[in-house]
């Protein structure tokens, strides 16, 4: 089953198509530019500054979505000047934290409204609850959480089963 995702944070979608697409634990993003959604211009400065509210709106749509950029697994980074790719790198590196997401960057003749740079990503949710108890059950019994296997039961890693 597939949900859309829209929100008032990001530019509206400026054709057939949505802002968003979450199935399951993944959230597909559509291709942003930057726009300010507050204006509905485009962003005025550097090409950084255009980067940086293209991921303010990627984290927008993220956060409606339920997940939070940092969560992305894969980014398509479309730029109309290879050359700049450095200042992307920076941008990047000031966001994401480790392990950055997998990414393809392309270099294309024109963008939509002739701006100079396009992202779209696609990113995994994760209930962070879930998370947190495993952590804490963890600390409380001395022991590392691992993943259980679909085919033994919690035993194997005396992991209690409600953190699955």
């Amino acid at each position: 089953m597939k949900n859309e995702i829209n929100t008032d944070k990001a530019p509206k979608a400026i054709g057939p198509y949505s802002q968003a697409i979450k199935t399951g634990d993944l959230l597909f993003i559509s291709g942003q530019i930057p726009i300010d959604p507050t204006t509905a211009s485009l962003v005025e400065g550097s090409f950084k500054d255009k980067v940086k509210q293209v991921f303010k709106n990627l984290e927008n749509i993220c956060i409606a979505g339920g997940t939070k950029l940092n969560n992305a697994v894969k980014l398509n980074i479309f730029l109309t000047d290879l050359s700049k790719f450095s200042q992307v790198n920076e941008v990047m590196e000031s966001i994401f934290t480790k392990p950055y997401p997998a990414r393809a960057t392309i270099e294309i003749s024109a963008l939509p409204l002739d701006v100079e740079v396009e992202i779209d990503a696609v990113v995994v949710s994760c209930n962070d609850w879930v998370m947190h108890g495993m952590r804490r059950w963890a600390r409380t019994h001395k022991q590392t959480p691992h993943r259980r296997p679909k085919h033994t039961n919690s035993k194997t890693y005396n992991i209690p089963s409600i953190y699955y």
